[in-house]
């Protein structure tokens, strides 16, 4: 079975999307309780998303996090 693949940027922007809902539903949860909780969650996905699908698709390697723009991998040196 072929292991499910998203390209590098668009985990970066799926991961600034989850997290910026999060934080969002963390401050409307000040007002309403039960959304903290949902923002709580869709941190922990993004958090989740990034660990699982952050990597080189060359040599599966786990790219740096804190370099959203990376354009090479840091291990094998290919293209991303």
């Amino acid at each position: 079975m072929k292991k499910f693949h998203i390209d590098h940027r668009n985990v970066h922007k799926l991961k600034r999307l989850l997290m910026g809902a999060g934080i969002g539903l963390v401050l409307l949860g000040f007002l309403w309780p039960p959304a903290m909780v949902a923002g709580g969650l869709l941190a922990v996905l993004a958090v989740v998303v990034v660990r699982l699908y952050w990597c080189c698709p060359h040599c599966g390697m786990g790219l740096p996090i804190r370099d959203g723009s990376i354009q090479y991998c840091p291990y094998c040196g290919k293209s991303l």
